[in-house]
């Protein structure tokens, strides 16, 4: 991964660690609901990469074997 694209990374992680920690709590319930659904999101969406990712690599295994 480029130094780029994993600064990028870093700073969603940072983030999502920083309302997950302690700062949500502090913000009106709309708020809330709306940073829950945004970070259940970008949860789901890296569960989705790290699956086509072992299925691309496994793909690759077979294909090189």
């Amino acid at each position: 991964m480029n130094k780029k694209k994993q600064k990028f990374i870093d700073k969603i992680d940072e983030g999502f660690r920083y309302f997950d920690g302690f700062r949500l709590e502090e913000l009106k319930e709309d708020d809330r609901y709306y940073i829950n659904a945004f970070m259940m999101y970008i949860e789901e969406l890296e569960s989705q990469v790290q699956l086509a990712h072992k299925q691309l690599k496994k793909a690759n295994e077979i294909l090189s074997s």
